[in-house]
């Protein structure tokens, strides 16, 4: 049974949240919690609680309790011999049926807590450091989705085609998306173009379903942060490609903080195309890598995004003639049917994209422009693709700090 806590709880209350918190977060000292203990037990006796009530042979039992301010969840605490019963989902369950909105926030080391609320919806929205502890706390969001207003996920109040519903049905068909990275006509290309990633921190802008992300752990990567702008993106990725080394965060790119130095490897497929400003994207992610850091991404090629209405021009039995180029040297919004979806785009020129990566710094290693493979030749349409490019991969990298000789 959930009810509302009553002042004859709290004794209970308080133990169990002593008790959770020194089992969940081993790595904080748990003085750090003892001395809290009086300090949160008066704070109890004021908040708002729904505790789990089972029933005793003598008297009632607390097993649980959630503790909520506004929308906002203080803390799901289970006593340790009720663990595993589905007690925490149930507190959750009660405030969600009451609230529109939830906020939290969790330690990013306690990845059991990361993953149940990530399982019950909450998505990642930032990231900030601790004063008291110096850990890194994330700050995660649940709305209800009948209640959702999808026109506000960008703080740039900008249309996020992922997220209509139609569109991403029609997305979530594409071989790319069924498949994985072996239903990408691209991969067989990118994939070799990945540095060694054994022990590398990597961070995917764009991330979409997680893809990626998920490559980049089988492979040895010892932490990934996967970011996209698209809830539904979000939600698809951590459906599918979860992993205890996988963070995912609804964040736009032009969003993200960009931390210095702080990754091994920045990748990003086929979504710098959604961006205006190329040149700011590529001074963050400078900024980001470490001294010998790389740059991976794969961005719809510039014949591609050039193209009059992204569309081949046919005769009247429905075959390509020839693809149409027009404003080449004219960079900016492009429109696109795409999935039956009217879609914008950016259109950079190949100096743009190169000469930006130079004027950073970068050092340009590899450029290559998508081709088919062999296997995909007898598709129908495939061949049509060697007429012209689609996408241009490039992989540039950081210079090394050099150490003085003395």
């Amino acid at each position: 049974m959930i009810r509302k806590a009553k002042l004859s709880d709290i004794e209970d209350v308080a133990d169990i949240w002593l008790e959770a918190n020194i089992k969940a977060h081993d790595f904080i000292d748990e003085d750090y919690w003892r001395d809290r203990f009086e300090a949160v037990k008066e704070l109890l006796a004021q908040a708002e609680l729904y505790v789990y009530a089972a029933d005793a042979p003598d008297q009632e039992a607390i097993c649980g309790f959630i503790g909520m301010s506004g929308d906002h969840i203080e803390g799901i605490f289970v006593k340790e011999t009720e663990q595993s019963r589905g007690i925490g989902k149930a507190l959750i369950d009660h405030v969600k049926s009451i609230k529109g909105r939830l906020t939290l926030n969790v330690y990013r080391k306690n990845r059991r807590a990361l993953k149940f609320y990530e399982k019950e919806g909450f998505i990642i929205q930032g990231e900030s450091t601790e004063p008291e502890t110096g850990e890194k706390d994330l700050f995660m969001e649940w709305e209800n989705d009948a209640l959702w207003n999808r026109d506000a996920v960008s703080d740039k109040d900008v249309k996020i085609e992922y997220d209509d519903e139609y569109f991403f049905r029609q997305y979530a068909e594409m071989s790319r998306s069924r498949n994985g990275l072996s239903g990408a006509g691209e991969w067989h290309q990118m994939k070799r173009l990945f540095p060694d990633l054994a022990g590398r921190r990597v961070l995917d802008l764009g991330c979409g379903y997680g893809w990626h992300c998920n490559y980049a752990v089988s492979q040895g990567a010892e932490e990934v942060l996967g970011i996209d702008i698209s809830e539904r993106m979000i939600r698809a990725a951590v459906e599918r490609n979860s992993d205890s080394k996988i963070l995912y965060r609804l964040c736009g790119l032009e969003e993200y903080e960009y931390p210095k130095e702080n990754w091994d490897l920045v990748i990003s497929n086929l979504a710098l195309h959604y961006i205006a400003d190329l040149d700011a994207v590529y001074q963050k992610v400078y900024h980001t890598l470490k001294p010998g850091g790389k740059f991976l991404f794969n961005i719809e090629h510039p014949v591609f995004t050039s193209g009059v209405r992204q569309e081949w021009v046919c005769d009247d039995a429905g075959k390509p003639l020839y693809w149409p180029i027009d404003d080449y040297f004219y960079p900016g919004e492009r429109s696109t049917q795409f999935l039956g979806c009217e879609v914008k785009k950016q259109h950079h020129t190949l100096t743009q994209i190169l000469g930006g990566l130079i004027a950073c710094g970068f050092d340009i290693e590899k450029v290559e422009e998508a081709l088919p493979s062999e296997e995909m030749m007898e598709i129908p349409g495939i061949k049509d693709e060697m007429r012209r490019p689609m996408m241009l991969m490039v992989r540039a990298g950081k210079e090394k700090r050099q150490t003085a000789i003395r």
